[in-house]
Order: C-alpha cells, then sequence, then structure tokens
C-alpha cells in the first residue's frame, strides 16, 4: 500500500491514465467534481451541489461551514461513488455529520453568544477561520480571540502573514504570546508589531494582559446573536469555562 502511494505522488495524471489507473478530480473552480450554488445558512452551516460530468447533481446541506469542507465533502462523495456507492445517500449521509473537535467546534450559546473553538494556528487557517465563521453571523459581530500558543506562532516565522490572516476581522483580542523565554529574542513573534499592523488595516484590535481581562471584555462587548471565536491549540488558561460561565452570569 505504501509503495502504491508513493508511486500514484510521483507520477502525473496523464501517465496515470495511461496505465489505465481511473483519475477523477475535485475543486472549486475545476475538476470532474465542483460545487454550485453554494448557500450559507446562518447558524447551520451551508448549502450547494456537486455536479460532475453526464450524471445529475447532487445536493447537500452540510453542517459544518468553510470552503475547505466543501472539498471534503466532495473527495468523500467522488471516492465512495468511484467505488460503486450512491453518491446522493453518501450525501445524506455526509449532512448529519457534527464534524469533530476544535474545528469550529460550537461550545455552547451562553446569554445568547455562540463560543466557537478553533485549533487555527497557522495564518492561513486563522484567516479562513475568520471569514468562514464571520459568514454564518452576517450582520452581528465576530470576536476572534487568538493565543499564539504553538511553537511556531511564538516566533516571527509568519509575523507579516499573520497581520494579513486578521486583516478581514471585525474585532480582535489578543493575550501574550505563550512562554516565550525559551526563544531568542530575535526570532520572538512580536503581539505589539502585529496589533500596530493589524490597527494600520483598520480592525478594532486589544491587547489584553491575561485570560480573565478577555473574559471581562467580551462579557461586557458581546451581545446576544454575536459570535465569539476562540484559536488556541492548548488550554488557554481555561478561558472556555470561564467565558461560559461570566456569560451565563452577566446581569445577576
Amino acid at each position: 500500500m505504501k509503495r502504491l502511494f508513493a508511486t500514484s505522488f510521483r507520477v502525473g495524471r496523464k501517465q496515470l491514465e495511461a496505465r489505465g489507473v481511473q483519475v477523477v478530480t475535485f475543486g472549486l473552480e475545476k475538476g470532474t467534481y465542483r460545487p454550485e450554488n453554494i448557500e450559507t445558512v446562518p447558524g447551520d452551516g451551508i448549502r450547494f451541489t456537486i455536479t460532475r460530468h453526464g450524471k445529475p447533481p447532487i445536493k447537500i446541506h452540510l453542517k459544518l461551514i468553510g470552503r475547505y469542507n466543501i472539498k471534503n465533502a466532495m473527495a468523500t462523495v467522488a471516492l465512495w461513488e468511484s467505488l460503486g456507492y450512491d453518491g446522493q445517500n453518501v450525501a445524506d449521509l455526509l449532512s448529519g455529520f457534527q464534524g469533530v473537535k476544535r474545528r469550529q467546534q460550537i461550545l455552547g450559546r451562553p446569554g445568547g453568544v455562540t463560543m466557537i473553538e478553533d485549533f487555527a494556528h497557522h495564518p492561513t487557517a486563522v484567516k479562513d477561520t475568520i471569514r468562514t465563521v464571520q459568514e454564518q453571523f452576517p450582520g452581528r459581530t465576530v470576536f476572534s480571540v487568538f493565543e499564539a500558543r504553538s511553537a511556531t506562532s511564538r516566533r516571527n516565522v509568519f509575523q507579516n502573514e499573520y497581520a494579513d490572516a486578521f486583516s478581514g476581522a471585525q474585532r480582535v483580542l489578543f493575550p501574550p504570546p505563550f512562554n516565550q523565554t525559551g526563544i531568542p529574542e530575535a526570532e520572538r513573534f512580536s503581539i505589539e508589531k502585529l496589533i500596530s499592523d493589524v490597527r494600520a488595516k483598520g480592525v478594532t484590535v486589544d491587547l489584553k494582559e491575561n485570560v480573565d481581562a478577555i473574559v471581562a471584555t467580551l462579557t461586557r462587548e458581546a451581545k446576544a446573536g454575536d459570535a465569539i471565536l476562540i484559536m488556541s491549540n492548548g488550554g488557554f488558561d481555561g478561558i472556555y469555562q470561564k467565558l461560559i460561565t461570566a456569560l451565563e452570569t452577566r446581569g445577576q
């Protein structure tokens, strides 16, 4: 099996087809399988149809959101259809899939505020996740909270890329980066520079000294109907339960 996969990645599509291998492609704009009529359903995922050559379109309603989940769904349908299964039946099964933990996982709606947890820490993932969540809450405010905790995000490898990642956000809150003591100073990610760069793009962003200060700000600013997106690849000092409790009990 390993040899088969290694060989497949080394050769091109025409070479595979010349060997009698069926090649099925998928993509947002081109491929054997493509999505059409993509519709964001606020609070309830996305709807779209999957088209492929010479076959009736497949209708699908994903409870998940984001372009990458559209591609994941098409890949799944393409695989099972290639194995002889009915594509619409596969799509219907996917409609019941609720996703996995820490990937746009809804933790609850305390005080009418939707709390979402995501593992995003690479700038590309951060940018896509913010855009995707904001599309789900039109006319509402999405608060993006990001902790620079991963080995890469605590270094200045993607210093400029993070500024672009947050450029489309509505409201952003940062804590100081997680434990940079073991990183040479010249290699450290600068949260101050990031904030300056993001503010220059017209985004409202603040640095808070700790999680308790973030929770206090969100409890004060977030209104029923808004959403809070928390991005971290760690425990983030227990922010999740602290924020749920604060939102549930505010005003009491």
